[in-house]
């Protein structure tokens, strides 16, 4: 899938994004963790509890994955740009608290996990 720069720019001027630190927050609060890297990233490693999602089909699984449409959902990938578009999708569905890993993973500093 090809995104350009316009696009991302697009998608993150709509969507909240957030520092690694507001997103442990988040997470430690309960809210779903969706991961929208490849198989072979998800692989290497992976933020405790995340669910690996395909970015461009999470519109047609959302209500299987997040039934509550006000649940804090945090999305990442490697560099925030496709957990923007994917965020910007589910708000687009009706996805009220749904928020992007500003940076991604690039600039989690805490462990991964492997499971």
């Amino acid at each position: 899938m090809v995104t350009t720069a316009a696009a991302i720019n697009a998608a993150k001027a709509h969507i909240s994004e957030v520092t690694a630190s507001q997103a442990r927050k988040l997470i430690e609060a309960g809210a779903l963790v969706l991961d929208v890297r490849e198989a072979d990233e998800f692989a290497l490693g992976r933020l405790p509890g995340a669910l690996r999602v395909n970015g461009a089909s999470l519109p047609l699984q959302a209500a299987g994955i997040a039934p509550n449409r006000q649940q804090a959902i945090v999305i990442y990938c490697a560099r925030g740009n496709r957990s923007a578009l994917a965020a910007l999708a589910l708000q687009q569905i009706g996805y009220s608290a749904v928020f992007s890993l500003q940076g991604g993973l690039r600039d989690w500093p805490w462990a991964l996990t492997r499971q």
